[in-house]
């Protein structure tokens, strides 16, 4: 009688431990869930981050190769041509960037552990890091640009008013090597597309993997 009493009063009895209320892996459970609002970060992100990966690798590999496939464009053609692409990516990224880091740090903060029952992998276990670097690797274009890109733009931003002040006064001004400096702003872009994308491939593999 004493067993059976004991039996009938215990909580939960048949349960395993592990799924009890009070149990450390219920309390996991519970706890493990996002806040509504990470979703939409999580989401925005990665669909921001997929737009601005295509647009700057489309740059790499095809609008600045495409300059150089037609034989009648000139280095001063060209040079507007660069000009315009630079102008219209920078108007881009000067507010996405900023945003979409800001989107990757929030859901990075506040995204919770996966509950011990989910099964685990690497990117759903390190859900935090993996968004902290994602959010890493988008800012990363900011002082990349500053540092080793903003150099040649002004360079060649400069050569472009001299040019415009030729059209107009009839002076005669020697653009200089404008193609060389071009073909370094494009590898030198490159890297931004490679970080761009391996932003995106990394909040994509976080985003299905939680």
């Amino acid at each position: 009688m004493a067993r059976w009493l004991r039996h009938r009063l215990s909580p939960t009895p048949h349960l395993p431990l592990s799924l009890h209320r009070n149990s450390p892996l219920h309390r996991d459970t519970m706890s493990a869930h996002d806040a509504p609002f990470v979703a939409w970060t999580r989401a925005i992100a990665a669909v921001g981050l997929g737009l601005t990966a295509g647009y700057t690798t489309s740059i790499s590999i095809s609008s600045m190769k495409n300059i150089y496939r037609v034989p009648t464009l000139s280095p001063r053609d060209r040079l507007h041509l660069w000009s315009l692409t630079f102008d219209s990516g920078a108007a881009l990224m000067r507010p996405l960037i900023p945003l979409l880091t800001t989107l990757l740090a929030t859901s990075a903060y506040y995204a919770t552990k996966p509950a011990l029952y989910v099964p685990h992998n690497w990117i759903a276990s390190q859900r935090r890091a993996v968004l902290a670097v994602s959010a890493a690797l988008t800012l990363f274009n900011f002082p990349w640009t500053f540092l080793t890109i903003l150099p040649i733009v002004k360079k060649l931003k400069v050569i472009e008013a001299k040019i415009v002040k030729e059209s107009k006064d009839g002076d005669a001004i020697s653009t200089g090597d404008t193609d060389y400096d071009i073909q370094s702003w494009t590898k030198l872009h490159h890297v931004r597309s490679l970080a761009c994308t391996l932003a995106f491939t990394l909040s994509v593999l976080e985003l299905v993997s939680a």
